[in-house]
């Protein structure tokens, strides 16, 4: 740990007595006489008195919660990203949908020839990866895109009795850095230290589909893919420099994760750098005098003082009102003080900051295919209440969305038809939506079979239809299990959400769990075990289309079965289909289609977008066709996109809350207050 030592100096002054001795002399009779002292000049110094140093220029940063490490590589947290934040810069940052090269010279992109599609021939064995994403051996059975194709209408089947060697595509990447970045202790920061943290990382999806990745020299980085990896965002792969002169004294078994350098002493090279972590208590950190845009007067602190204040959003308030804090970051629930907060910026006492959050959605689940129908439905099992479109359709247009923003959040939340926010670039502003409209909801509910036989709205409604395609009995009344987690505005919302559910004629049992029950993994937990009827949660989606996320493959589920064990994925293929030999649910109980949604044309649409680049135009093409067929099938309602909410000191500027940015201090350089400073 790192701590400044104060050096105080203290002078000493001593007063010199002069005393002149002699012998005793005769004594002689002396007239004394008298002479006048000649009347003095006066001088006049005048001192001027220094005045006294201003205190250093502080920015003091309130968390939530104090960071269990501050390792790149550790458990993520919203307090360990503020910190890191400061830390670090870059090297590529998320901005408005976007992406900005921080570090780098440029983004690279096809056009410029700096990412590159390539043919290979690819040997049976070799590793590759496979139309749905898979790594897999080249292997009998497997299905690839030859070299030219990129959609499933073009893939083939190996078979090695015939095939021998293919070809493939190959992605090719190359990275350039900007000169002069140093790390903090002033040394260059260098491709290579881009290569050690490719291989100090942990495995991800990325780096299990790359080959290769080598540094060409001291600035230039190489990223190869594997052969059928179509990486949509590509020039996101650069991996995040560590200090290789600091911690490649450490053998791989050691595992940076448990060495102190790296945990609690972390090297950056961005605006700040790390001077003091005091425990249970503060973080302190100073300017770094070798930032590489130290030029431009950033960062404007000479020191930010990160607190642990706690999950208490009142007491964070009261210390942000007293200012023993200039920032309120959002890793403190400040929704729970939103009016409070509100009424506190109109009054000029703080600043709020408020941005949709763009990549985490509150949906409201549907029980599509729960998991009792993999083998197919059985008396005993739920009626197929919520097999038929009509009736997902009917209830999203029973609930008034926008009521229940302006209740939760002030309206400042938004919602959306499909599960990108209407700004980002490819929001399908074709897509369906679902308004509020209660009349239109109970007629289409009609058309589906489902009847008012009593003509007593507080009653739920009944089934009066055929017996197929699905299979619910006569008289089945439409009442649904509404399962949610402990959250207030959760339970706030469910509440509301029920009530408009019920003047439909639904009738509604709200079940809320604790976290710990509900996402329990499957196939016990009730929300992963597709064990649920209707469920309000949300998803981290992530700054580019989600899609991904309901596909059939992502579906949780028994990872040892087929697609031709499951009942409701078989019947959709021939017999003879090869695909059913094939694993149903490649994650497992962990996926994330909750609802068990199914559509060969939403997967075709969703795998052929993922398996093309963001400057190709299927990409485009793709993903406005999959946000189609979702928004018709609706698998989910699209409730609202989550809010960031932080406050502020009022004089503060240089504060931009991005909707796309995992944290409000990614801009920390910017941030300053006073009257003189710049927004």
């Amino acid at each position: 740990m790192r701590r400044r030592a104060i050096l105080w100096f203290m002078g000493t002054f001593a007063a010199l007595l002069l005393v002149a001795c002699s012998g005793a002399p005769t004594p002689v009779s002396v007239t004394p006489v008298v002479t006048a002292p000649p009347t003095p000049t006066v001088g006049v110094r005048i001192i001027t008195p220094t005045p006294p140093a201003s205190p250093p220029k502080t920015l003091t940063v309130c968390l939530g919660a104090e960071p269990q490490d501050l390792y790149l590589y550790g458990a993520a947290s919203p307090a360990k990203q503020a910190v890191l934040d400061a830390l670090y810069d870059g090297p590529i940052d998320t901005t408005n949908y976007g992406y900005e090269p921080v570090i780098l010279e440029k983004l690279p992109n096809l056009a410029d020839g700096d990412a590159q599609l390539k043919p290979v021939t690819v040997q049976p064995g070799d590793t590759i990866v496979d139309v749905r994403g898979r790594v897999t051996p080249l292997i009998d059975g497997v299905t690839y895109f030859p070299s030219g194709c990129q959609r499933l209408t073009c893939a083939r089947t190996y078979d090695a009795n015939q095939d021998g060697a293919v070809t493939m595509d190959r992605l090719e990447i190359t990275f350039r850095l900007l000169p002069g970045v140093k790390w903090s202790d002033g040394e260059r920061l260098t491709a290579d230290d881009s290569v050690f943290s490719f291989q100090v990382a942990p495995q991800n999806f990325k780096k299990q589909r790359t080959a290769a990745y080598s540094a060409e020299d001291d600035h230039t980085v190489r990223w190869v893919g594997l052969p059928g990896f179509y990486d949509p965002t590509y020039f996101l792969n650069f991996w995040t420099p560590l200090p290789k002169h600091r911690l490649g004294k450490y053998t791989a078994q050691q595992g940076l994760g448990q060495v102190e350098e790296a945990r609690l002493r972390p090297l950056g090279w961005g605006p700040y750098l790390l001077q003091e972590w005091v425990p249970g208590d503060h973080l302190t950190l100073a300017r770094n005098p070798y930032y590489f845009r130290g030029g431009q007067g950033l960062p404007r602190f000479e020191y930010l003082v990160f607190r642990f204040i706690g999950q208490d959003a009142a007491t964070a308030v009261d210390a942000l009102v007293a200012g023993e804090c200039d920032v309120l970051d959002t890793s403190i629930p400040l929704d729970e003080q939103f009016d409070t907060l509100k009424a506190l910026a109109d009054a000029g006492k703080i600043a709020l900051h408020i941005a949709p959050m763009a990549t985490t959605e509150e949906f409201l689940y549907f029980g599509i295919n729960p998991a009792a129908y993999d083998n197919g439905w059985q008396y005993g099992d739920r009626p197929e209440i919520l097999s038929d479109p009509r009736v997902r359709q009917a209830l999203a247009m029973c609930i008034d969305r926008q009521a229940l923003v302006d209740d939760l959040y002030h309206g400042l939340a938004e919602t959306s038809a499909t599960y990108l926010p209407p700004q980002h670039p490819l929001y399908n502003k074709e897509a369906r939506d679902y308004p509020y409209d209660p009349q239109k909801a109970q007629d289409l509910l009609e058309a589906a079979n489902w009847v008012d036989d009593d003509g007593d709205p507080a009653t739920p409604r009944v089934y009066q239809g055929p017996k197929e395609p699905y299979f619910i009995p006569q008289g089945t009344p439409l009442t649904l299990r509404y399962l949610t987690d402990t959250a207030p505005f959760r339970q706030k919302a469910a509440q509301r959400i029920a009530q408009d559910l019920q003047a439909c004629g639904v009738g509604v049992e709200v079940q809320t769990l604790p976290p710990k029950q509900l996402y329990q993994p499957g196939p016990e937990g009730p929300l992963f075990g597709r064990q649920f009827d209707l469920a309000q949660t949300a998803f981290a989606t992530g700054g580019e289309p989600p899609c991904l996320l309901w596909t059939s493959s992502f579906t949780p589920g028994d990872p040892n079965a087929t697609r031709g064990d499951i009942e409701w994925i078989r019947k959709a293929f021939k017999e003879d289909d090869p695909t059913l030999k094939l694993p149903a649910f490649l994650y497992g109980w962990g996926g994330t289609n909750l609802s068990g949604y199914f559509s060969l044309d939403f997967d075709r649409a969703c795998i052929a977008a993922n398996s093309s680049l963001e400057d190709q135009e299927i990409y485009t093409q793709n993903h406005l066709k999959a946000q189609a067929i979702f928004a018709e099938d609706l698998p989910a309602v699209p409730l609202y996109f989550h809010v960031k909410i932080a406050a502020s000191r009022p004089d503060m500027c240089g504060f931009l809350v991005d909707p796309t940015t995992d944290s409000v201090l990614w801009h920390i350089e910017f941030f300053d207050y006073g009257p003189d400073c710049q927004p």
